[in-house]
């Protein structure tokens, strides 16, 4: 990757760099406003306000005055800059060539308390959200029904999950463009950002410091969490859940079962798209799949109705990527409003300074019915 420049604008480089002491004088501003804030005890008293307030002087704080020193040097870099590009332009100066990018950071660690966002979908968008999302037919259908060939008895094999893989492109290769010294800004900006945001959307934080350390690395997500987060998306899987079991049992019935038998569950990827923000910006819309076992049981001397029981697996799957369509715009107290783009994260990826990755999670149900 080309590491030189040979002729920057000094005027823009220096209009950048005012530009940046601008919002670190706001963000000051801000800092001044939260810590205020976290000192009055006139509205809110208590054990729970005082652990609020040691988060904000453990946390938060902490976190202000970290982006203020990062504005600050990348400010002095952009003026550093313009002062080589001076002296090289200098028909008297000594330089032929000046480096304008510095050599890249290595990638950053998570900084976040709590270790995704575009695949398939279903029907559901948010609210400001218009891509439909990728057709299903490239993910694996699963069994018809979601039922397999029924056997005598309480047992039969799991016929574990069909086959998964991005539905989409993504943001494009990793590392195919030469980093530049905007996409260097974003990243430090979009880290500062995504560890204010833990306060506030802990997996979405997680989720993007993730991408931002640049491993490209497989991440377990809590499916538990969630589900708890999201109950539109639990209603539709319960919906699920009770589908395929009473189609068993139909199934059972019309066969005339005089004892229990098991069907195999495997079900598709159908998909899903979060409401909440937390989990909005941590996966957006992923695809989920159930695979397993239910097992009809016909009336007996204890139980005069047929009934089921399902054991099944739920598997959660959403290739982490940046699609150019959004923006997340975190609400601070004071003047600032920082925002960064679906497309200034997608162009990290691209430059070799982020990377997507499979965003995964597994959860053990059982559900019993009618």
């Amino acid at each position: 990757m080309a590491n030189t420049f040979m002729g920057a604008d000094t005027e823009a480089l220096r209009t950048f760099a005012q530009a940046i002491r601008t919002g670190r004088d706001a963000l000051g501003e801000a800092k001044t406003s939260v810590s205020r804030g976290a000192r009055s005890e006139e509205i809110w008293r208590g054990g729970d306000a005082d652990d609020f307030r040691g988060h904000i002087y453990s946390s938060v704080l902490p976190a202000l005055d970290s982006i203020e020193r990062s504005l600050d040097r990348l400010a002095d870099d952009a003026d550093g800059h313009a002062e080589e590009q001076d002296l090289a332009s200098d028909p008297g100066g000594t330089l032929d060539a000046v480096l304008f990018m510095q050599p890249l950071p290595a990638p950053r660690p998570e900084t976040a308390p709590r270790a995704g966002r575009e695949a398939g979908r279903e029907d559901g968008r948010r609210d400001g959200d218009n891509d439909a999302g990728p057709a299903q037919g490239t993910l694996g259908d699963g069994l018809p029904d979601g039922l397999g060939t029924p056997v005598p008895g309480t047992t039969v094999p799991d016929p574990g999950m069909p086959e998964w893989h991005p539905v989409d492109a993504g943001a494009g290769d990793w590392g195919s463009e030469d980093p530049t010294l905007g996409d260097q800004a974003n990243h430090e900006a979009a880290t500062q950002m995504a560890s204010l945001m833990s306060v506030l959307w802990p997996d979405a934080s997680e989720n993007l410091l993730h991408f931002l350390g640049n491993s490209g690395a497989d991440k377990e997500m809590d499916l538990e969490a969630f589900l708890a987060d999201e109950p539109d998306i639990r209603s539709q899987i319960e919906t699920r859940e009770r589908d395929i079991g009473q189609l068993a049992l139909e199934r059972a019935q019309q066969s005339g079962a005089d004892g229990p038998v098991t069907f195999p569950v495997q079900t598709g990827w159908p998909g899903t798209t979060a409401s909440s923000d937390n989990w909005y910006y941590a996966t957006g819309s992923g695809n989920y799949s159930m695979n397993g076992q239910v097992t009809v049981y016909p009336p007996d001397a204890t139980n005069p109705e047929w009934r089921y029981e399902m054991n099944t697996t739920l598997n959660y799957r959403d290739q982490y990527n940046w699609d150019g369509s959004k923006s997340t715009t975190i609400d601070l107290p004071g003047p600032v409003d920082p925002t960064i783009s679906d497309e200034q994260l997608a162009e990290l990826h691209r430059a070799g300074l982020a990377k997507e990755f499979l965003l995964h999670g597994t959860s053990e149900r059982r559900t019993t019915g009618p």
